[in-house]
């Protein structure tokens, strides 16, 4: 099942511009696992912001044994408009909306078993 955090935030971000150096830059967009959208700009440090908060989230959810994909896309769509979390986790035996909400806030959460991830964050 996914689950489709909309309009997320980063929460409890402490990360600064001049901490986003061209080798940490580099480091990221090479081994992150978070899928991204045709319209996220590696130039962009809102979009590096979230990729990087998204990353931690799935390093930290990996770390707590849920295996989980994560996608990370920007909607201009209304219903959907802004920056969205997308999150599959077939066999998660709880809710991860505390996990997500350590590093994300949202506006709604809708649930998704019809489309697969990839679906999803084409």
């Amino acid at each position: 099942m996914a689950k489709i955090f909309i309009n997320v935030w980063p929460e409890n971000c402490r990360v600064k511009v001049s901490e986003f150096t061209k080798e940490y830059v580099d480091f990221l967009l090479e081994f992150t696992q978070v899928k991204t959208s045709p319209s996220f700009d590696p130039n962009d440090v809102v979009d590096l912001m979230l990729l990087d908060q998204a990353d931690r989230l799935q390093m930290f959810m990996r770390l707590h044994g849920a295996e989980t994909k994560v996608g990370l896309l920007f909607s201009p769509q209304r219903n959907y408009f802004g920056w969205t979390l997308v999150i599959e986790n077939d066999d998660a035996r709880s809710s991860i909306n505390p996990l997500v909400s350590k590093f994300f806030c949202w506006d709604r959460i809708e649930s998704q078993n019809i489309l697969k991830f990839d679906e999803l964050t084409a």
